[in-house]
C-alpha cells in the first residue's frame, strides 16, 4: 500500500543541522515542517547555508516521492527552490540519491512561491529508513514543509542478508565464474556496494544460461529486488535486464511469468547506481536465481533482496 508518511509528533519527527529561533515566538523547528501546517511559525526555517532536514521512518521503506511547501512570515514568502536527496539504512552511512541520471546526483526543481505544494517523484524510487533533504537554492532563507510518499510493503521490505552479509558465502553460488591469478569475480562478491577490486559476481562467459542463485535457507516472502552493476579498471559492466526463478528445494524451479511468458525485468543504466524492482506478488521461496538476459560489455552483478520471514508452510 502506497500512502503518506507524515511524523507523529515533536519528539519522533524531522531532525536538522540548524534552525532559526524567532525573537518572543518560539522557533522554527525542524518537528514544524508538515505540510500545511499552520500558525505564525509553522515551518522548519534557517539561515544558515548547507543544512539539511532529515526524517527517521523508523523502520525501511520504500519512498516514491516527496511534497514540498514554503511558507510565509508576515509578507515575505520564504521557500525552498532547489535541493538535493540522501538516504541511509542506519543514520551513519549516507548515499546521494542519482536517479536515473548520470551526473553524480539529481538535482529536484521545488517550490515558486510559498503556498504553493510542489511533488517531486523518485525514480526509481527509494528504499531507506532515513531521508535527508539538502536545499541549495532558496529565497530568502531555507525555509520548508515537507511530506513523503512511499510504501511499507506491509512492512515486509527489510533486506534478507546480501548487503550486511547476514548471508554467508557458502549459500551464493552460480552457473560459473569468472578467475584467474589476479582476480576472482565469485558469486559471494555479489553483495550489494560490495567495495574492492574485484567487487561483483561475473559469470565465465556472457550468455543469456548464467545465472546467480542465493539460498535463504528457509522460506522467505521476498517482496523486491535491488540491483548494482560494477567496474573492472575503466571498463564499466552492468545488467540491463534480467529473470527470476524459485525453488523450494534446489531442484525443481518455477520460472516467474507474465501471462504465459518469462517474465523481463528492468534494470541498470550504469555501473555505480541501484535499481529496486518490486515483486507483486511477491515471491514465496527458499532458493531464488537470477538470470541475465542482456547486459552492457559484460555481466557484473550486484545484488540485494528486499522481503521478511513467513509463516506460511511451503
Amino acid at each position: 500500500m502506497c500512502l503518506s508518511l507524515p511524523w507523529a509528533g515533536q519528539h519522533q519527527g524531522p531532525a536538522a543541522s540548524s534552525y532559526l529561533h524567532a525573537l518572543l515566538a518560539g522557533q522554527w523547528a525542524p518537528y514544524l515542517a508538515r505540510l500545511d501546517n499552520t500558525g505564525s511559525i509553522n515551518a522548519w526555517s534557517t539561515d544558515r547555508s548547507n543544512a539539511w532536514i532529515q526524517v527517521d521512518l523508523l523502520r525501511l521503506m520504500i519512498i516514491h516521492g516527496i511534497k514540498t511547501q514554503g511558507a510565509r512570515q508576515k509578507f515575505s514568502s520564504l521557500y525552498i527552490s532547489q535541493f538535493v536527496v540522501f538516504y541511509s539504512f542506519d543514520g551513519q552511512r549516507w548515499k546521494k540519491y542519482k536517479g536515473n541520471t548520470t551526473s553524480s546526483q539529481m538535482l529536484f526543481f521545488a517550490n515558486v512561491d510559498a503556498t504553493g505544494v510542489k511533488e517531486n517523484r523518485f525514480n526509481p524510487p527509494i528504499i531507506a529508513r532515513y531521508i535527508r533533504i539538502n536545499p541549495t537554492h532558496y529565497s530568502i532563507r531555507t525555509t520548508v514543509r515537507m511530506e513523503l510518499i512511499g510504501c511499507d510493503l506491509n512492512s515486509c521490505s527489510m533486506p534478507l542478508g546480501m548487503e550486511d552479509r547476514g548471508i554467508p558465502d557458502q549459500r551464493i553460488s552460480a552457473s560459473s565464474y569468472s578467475t584467474n591469478i589476479f582476480s576472482s569475480w565469485s558469486p559471494s562478491r555479489a553483495r550489494l556496494n560490495m567495495q574492492g577490486r574485484t567487487n561483483a559476481w561475473r559469470p565465465k562467459s556472457d550468455s543469456p544460461g548464467e545465472w546467480l542463485q542465493v539460498d535463504f535457507e528457509v522460506t522467505k516472502k521476498v517482496t523486491a529486488i535491488i540491483t548494482q552493476g560494477a567496474k573492472a579498471v575503466f571498463t564499466h559492466m552492468f545488467v540491463t535486464e534480467f529473470a527470476v526463478s524459485t525453488s523450494q528445494n534446489g531442484v525443481h524451479w518455477t520460472p516467474v511469468l507474465q501471462g504465459v511468458e518469462e517474465k523481463i525485468f528492468k534494470a541498470n543504466q550504469d555501473h555505480t547506481s541501484t535499481v529496486l524492482n518490486t515483486l507483486e506478488p511477491p515471491l514465496f521461496a527458499r532458493y531464488v536465481r537470477i538470470y541475465p538476459r542482456q547486459w552492457h560489455n559484460h555481466i557484473a552483478l550486484r545484488i540485494e533482496f528486499l522481503g521478511c520471514d513467513t509463516q506460511q508452510e511451503y
